[in-house]
This record gives C-alpha cells, structure tokens and sequence, in this order.
C-alpha cells in the first residue's frame, strides 16, 4: 500500500482483473521525462480490462506534483518515497515498467523508455 498524491491510498491489489503497466519514475530522470508522454496517451486511450499506475520514487511528493501539474499530466500517481517498492520490485534504473497480469502476475520487466504502441502490445500480452 503507498499514498497516492491525491491523498488516498493504493494498493497493486486494487487493481486485481485487469493487466496493469506499473511505471516507476522521478522527475529528474531524463529518459522518464522522454516516455511521460508515452504513458498520458496511453492514459487517454486504455484498452478495456487494462490500468496504469506510476510509482515517484522522489523523496517528496511535492516534487511529483508539481512536475505533473506544470506539464499537464494526470496519470495515477503513488509516492514511493523511502523506496521499499523500489527495492520490492527490483528496480534498478528509472524508468523500469513491469506489466502484471490480471492474476497479479508480472509478465514483463522493461527498463528504459517505452513508446506507446510497445505499452499497448506489452498490456494485450499481460491480460492473456
């Protein structure tokens, strides 16, 4: 469970039956700044049974929120800010995406920046 930056608390178990793009990011991270874009179109347009949840891993969520703010993004955020789901997932270079299955299984582990139709193609093969 992590706070989201909306003040609510999230959990990867609150998204069960549906395939999930689990993104962690920071805002100082050039190649996550590169994939954001990547992540709010795909936000726009998510297939059915699919979610998006990014994880900051700044040490505050002030940080965060006004990254996102300043350039318009409004992606379901939580704030990892002592990095015990850092170290829990095993990231180990920002951006690293992981695509978990309805099941809550992870059945992809991308590190670097993604584009959109590798986001969607990852996500169809994750709801299988």
């Amino acid at each position: 469970m992590l706070p989201a930056l909306d003040g609510s608390q999230v959990s990867l178990a609150d998204l069960r039956g549906k395939a999930v793009l689990l993104n962690f990011w920071a805002s100082w991270c050039g190649p996550c700044r590169l994939e954001m874009p990547e992540l709010q179109r795909l936000s726009a347009s998510l297939p059915a049974n699919t979610a998006i949840l990014t994880v900051n891993t700044e040490s505050s969520p002030e940080i965060a929120q006004r990254y996102l703010r300043e350039l318009g993004y409004n992606l379901p955020t939580v704030q990892d800010a002592d990095g015990r789901a850092t170290i829990d997932y095993q990231v180990l270079s920002l951006p690293t995406t992981l695509f978990v299955s309805p099941e809550g299984l992870i059945t992809a582990r991308v590190s670097g920046p993604l584009t959109h139709s590798a986001m969607v193609s990852y996500l169809k093969a994750s709801g299988r």
